[in-house]
């Protein structure tokens, strides 16, 4: 069943943000308690793109061959990737690794979603070095290594992150277990950085839907 966001219910200030997002090219910071919907939009953005052009087609595909995906192998990719890494993941596997060109270097998620979007849910568990190199990364539209090798990066990046480290602040039918202390904590963890990425910021609500 292809995802749409017509399928979404409610979110209506965050669809139109989301949209906006998509027509002028600008990274969305989503905020908002556990099943509040933010990974169920996140993943209905790249039907709000436009179909991908000859040229995003071939490179895409071959950025894929490069990074050895067995995803849709020896074909052309003709839809816009969607990538969501784990917070756990390494800056390595982030920004790709290098080697001398396309055949010996391995390109990371943030190559690999190149032309489409990057999701990347609970950033505030990322590591500040993986911030810092996204940061690098979109700031110069590729990531570049130390041999002169380099991959682009031209992802739209949408990101989730709760309120509160246990994720129920905001919530209408679950009590927040964190002390006042921590929730403030949270909320500074990597917010220079978050301003600097991302243009766009929205806190997302539950929807109780009748």
């Amino acid at each position: 069943m292809e995802l749409s966001m017509d399928d979404v219910k409610g979110h209506e200030l965050v669809k139109e943000i989301l949209a906006l997002a998509v027509k002028y090219k600008k990274n969305v910071l989503m905020r908002g308690p556990v099943g509040s919907g933010m990974t169920m939009l996140a993943r209905r953005m790249t039907t709000l793109m436009p179909e991908m052009t000859e040229e995003e087609i071939e490179e895409t595909t071959r950025i894929y061959e490069a990074a050895f995906c067995k995803e849709l192998p020896h074909e052309l990719i003709t839809n816009r990737p969607f990538r969501a890494p784990h917070h756990t993941i390494s800056t390595v596997g982030l920004t790709g690794s290098s080697g001398t060109g396309w055949k010996s270097g391995r390109p990371g998620e943030i190559t690999l979603a190149h032309n489409g979007v990057l999701f990347i849910d609970e950033i505030a568990e990322h590591p500040r070095r993986n911030l810092e190199a996204l940061f690098h990364a979109l700031a110069e539209r590729e990531v570049r290594f130390s041999n002169g090798d380099s991959f682009p990066s031209k992802p739209l990046v949408i990101a989730a992150t709760y309120h509160c480290p246990c994720g129920w602040l905001g919530h209408p039918n679950m009590r927040c277990t964190c002390g006042l202390d921590s929730i403030r904590l949270y909320a500074k963890r990597h917010s220079a950085m978050f301003n600097k990425i991302f243009q766009l910021q929205v806190d997302v609500d539950p929807q109780e839907l009748a």
